[in-house]
């Protein structure tokens, strides 16, 4: 799980392009939706945990909602590892190689990078779309809402690879 911490997102500067504005908006909005996540899910689990041992009844929505929020707020924050160089990377071997291969390597990760948030969007919305006649028990809802998770990380994994690829020098 990607530490979900109080990044400095500046606001944009005066000049800024609408594309920097954009992803700084994006980024905020993602950012403070997991901050969001988060807590509903301490919230549900910890009603949950005093309804089954003060209460004696556990609601029947509790773990469903908080396995939604679960599996967002686990696939979102993962682009919030991506857009600070948070996530797990093998950088050893960069010590023999030449700034020039170096370069050409992270252009080829973010290339991989991207390529995968293709494949999550794409298969997301197959498997959204296969799920749309389940029912979540409990919350009797469509599994699709679970399983749009995919979907729409992918494109925020695609998003967030091509405003890196400017860092890349």
């Amino acid at each position: 799980m990607v530490p979900i911490h109080s990044a400095v997102l500046t606001a944009p500067k005066k000049g800024d392009s609408r594309v920097n504005k954009f992803f700084t908006a994006l980024e905020s909005l993602l950012e403070n939706w997991c901050k969001f996540l988060l807590l509903v899910q301490i919230v549900i689990v910890a009603y949950v945990v005093f309804g089954r041992y003060v209460l004696k009844s556990t609601p029947g929505w509790g773990e469903a909602s908080a396995l939604m929020a679960m599996v967002w707020f686990g696939l979102m924050s993962a682009s919030i590892g991506l857009r600070d160089d948070s996530h797990i990377k093998i950088t050893f071997l960069e010590k023999y190689f030449s700034p020039v291969l170096i370069q050409w390597t992270d252009r080829l990760n973010l290339l991989l990078i991207f390529l995968f948030g293709i494949f999550m969007l794409v298969e997301g919305f197959k498997l959204t779309l296969l799920t749309s006649l389940n029912i979540l028990t409990g919350l009797n809802i469509p599994s699709s809402w679970l399983y749009a998770s995919v979907p729409a990380t992918g494109l925020v994994i695609m998003l967030q690879t091509i405003h890196k690829i400017k860092d890349v020098k």
